[in-house]
């Protein structure tokens, strides 16, 4: 019992445990985790908070993998009303990243697109 009259509940103590990878990824800079996405070839694009989670979902569910026709493009997904009639599609990819450079369209359609796993490089040590 305790001084007021109320039973306390005893506290356990619980084994050393990692932090969770949302708090790991939030400790680390905005260029490291750029870096992290382009490792992957993703989008290293935003924000830390919208970099945070982007990685955080590519983790989970993978990342769609480059066109295997023209090898540069990303596969997207083409949602249709009936989730079983969605197919994947390559739109294409920018020549160049200057005002005025053309943007080659590629026409690779498939039915089935196998996701990539998301890694992480040794030298961040990240626990997951």
């Amino acid at each position: 019992m305790s001084l007021n009259g109320k039973d306390t509940k005893k506290l356990k103590t619980q084994p050393d445990k990692p932090p969770s990878v949302r708090v790991q990824l939030n400790a680390l800079k905005l260029p490291t985790l750029k870096n992290i996405l382009r490792f992957n070839h993703q989008n290293p694009f935003g924000n830390k908070a919208k970099l945070v989670v982007r990685i955080l979902y590519l983790l989970k569910h993978g990342g769609y993998p480059r066109c295997p026709k023209c090898k540069y493009g990303r596969l997207k997904r083409r949602l249709h009303r009936r989730k079983d009639q969605s197919k994947f599609y390559c739109p294409g990819y920018p020549s160049g990243f200057r005002e005025g450079d053309s943007f080659i369209h590629c026409n690779y359609t498939t039915e089935t697109c196998e996701k990539e796993s998301f890694v992480f490089d040794h030298s961040l040590n990240i626990i997951v």
